[in-house]
């Protein structure tokens, strides 16, 4: 068959004829330059007790390869620019046997719409429109989010890990008086749906945070110190009727009105009005690090220049007794399935929040392991089976926002025109809160929760989905990405 068939394939070697076709002799292979494998050309040869008639061995010739000494090279070799989050394998590599990388993909791409590694990034001014941190998710360059900052300074551990410090830094004036480094996530409707869509959502990124219990770290100054490190967030003040405001801020109800702003804070935080449940103070004294909890949390606009958390159940400003806010609480210091938040101090750690309205469930997973499941009731302070957080709200004209006659004539000029919010709500920050440049107060203005609220840590391999990860999923994602996070020497 090879015999007949290649050389009219091909336009080379003899044409036999019937007949003429020669045993175990695959020699004319080798002017036809069509390499058979020598294996493949033994397991074909035609044994002598094969054939009938046939006592003496028939002798073989084999298709010889021609050995090309010049280098190989390719012309139009194309490789991937979109990577997909896992890393090579080296833990069965030997001396003998190279690293390897799967083929397929071991990431969940079900729901994936945003995917950025870090690895393919171009920085941007606070007021610019060079989206230039990648999504390396089939969505395409429309799904880039912007990065601000200084590259040396994000990049300082290299490729794949961004250290975000939060959109500003402020001075005893509390004016701006420095723009340090974070990511604004692109104004598209899966972002924005993250909170209203029944589907739910997930978030996933690599974290490390070091000194969690170091003062130092919340940015401490003469007058406040900063009480929030925050990895994700879309806080922001601003309300259209305030006549109608409520009477106290560290009493706000839920109002799901529109008019109002809402929005949502995850990352870690000192204020005790989290972390032991009574009224806010700006004492040193009063937060100390050492009670440090990973707090995911509503906010509501009070007015034009200041908002605040859900209460539950607060007397006044003034009474010690016992108080409670919406939102998930969970102490850094507390071991969960033998798996503690203090390892984002010391060490890279996946991080994932899930939201499923269906289930009425809002989970939080450390490599891989649950840490605790709450209601969303008890988070949002809304019943998941009648709405969804609805969050972020449609901004108010007087939110605030980076522009001149927000941030004051006296504080940067990077910052006077950016960033901006989007059309209609007030964008997601990764590495810190959006409000930090209000001069009314600074991070979610007015007297409470400190000046600043940037992560001062880094972030790896930050992914969002438009449905919530089963518990078999985050520790698929877990596993397909610890080789690398896990072996940063820090």
């Amino acid at each position: 068959e090879l015999a007949v068939k290649m050389p009219r394939l091909y336009g080379k070697g003899q044409l036999f004829q019937p007949g003429e076709v020669p045993i175990n002799d695959f020699s004319y292979l080798a002017g036809i330059n069509y390499r058979l494998d020598l294996n493949k050309q033994r397991s074909i040869v035609i044994r002598q007790d094969e054939v009938k008639g046939v006592v003496l061995p028939i002798e073989t010739k084999f298709s010889e390869v021609i050995e090309v000494k010049d280098g190989v090279t390719f012309g139009h070799l194309l490789l991937d620019q979109i990577p997909d989050g896992i890393t090579i394998d080296s833990a069965n590599a030997s001396a003998s046997t190279s690293a390897s990388i799967a083929a397929i993909p071991k990431l969940i791409d079900d729901g994936l719409f945003a995917l950025y590694n870090y690895l393919t990034l171009k920085a941007s001014d606070p007021s610019g429109n060079d989206y230039g941190l990648r999504n390396s998710t089939q969505t395409g360059i429309s799904y880039n989010a912007q990065l601000v900052g200084d590259t040396s300074r994000i990049l300082d551990k290299g490729l794949g890990l961004a250290y975000l410090d939060g959109i500003c830094k402020l001075d005893s004036t509390s004016s701006v008086s420095a723009v340090v480094s974070f990511v604004k996530l692109p104004a598209l409707q899966e972002f924005q749906d993250l909170l209203y869509s029944r589907g739910g959502a997930t978030f996933e990124s690599w974290v490390y945070t070091p000194e969690l219990s170091s003062t130092s770290y919340y940015d401490q100054d003469s007058d406040v110190s900063g009480l929030y490190r925050l990895i994700l967030a879309n806080e922001n003040v601003g309300r259209d009727d305030i006549a109608k405001k409520q009477d106290d801020i560290l009493n706000i109800s839920l109002d799901n009105g529109v008019g109002i702003c809402r929005g949502m804070i995850l990352g870690f935080s000192r204020d005790r009005r989290f972390t032991h449940n009574t009224v806010p103070s700006n004492l040193q004294e009063d937060n100390p690090v050492q009670d440090v909890a990973l707090i995911v949390a509503p906010t509501q606009s009070f007015d034009s220049s200041s908002a605040g958390f859900i209460a539950e159940k607060l007397e006044t400003a003034t009474c010690e007794s016992a108080s409670s806010y919406k939102g998930m609480v969970i102490p850094v210091s507390s071991t969960y399935n033998d798996v503690s938040l203090s390892s984002c101090a010391s060490s890279f750690c996946h991080l994932s929040v899930t939201f499923n309205p269906v289930r009425n469930e809002v989970s939080v997973y450390l490599d891989g392991v649950n840490l605790t499941t709450s209601s969303y009731e008890s988070v949002f302070g809304v019943n998941s089976r009648k709405r969804t957080p609805q969050i972020p709200s449609i901004s108010p004209d007087n939110s605030f926002e980076y522009i001149e006659s927000k941030v004051g004539s006296e504080s940067l000029e990077a910052l006077k025109k950016g960033p901006l919010k989007d059309d209609y709500f007030t964008p997601w920050i990764l590495g810190g809160g959006y409000s930090d440049g209000n001069p009314d107060g600074g991070f979610m203005g007015g007297e409470y929760g400190g000046k600043v609220s940037g992560l001062r840590g880094d972030l790896g391999c930050t992914r969002f989905y438009s449905k919530p990860l089963n518990s078999s999923e985050i520790l698929n994602n877990y596993n397909a990405t610890k080789n690398f996070f896990k072996n940063i020497k820090l």
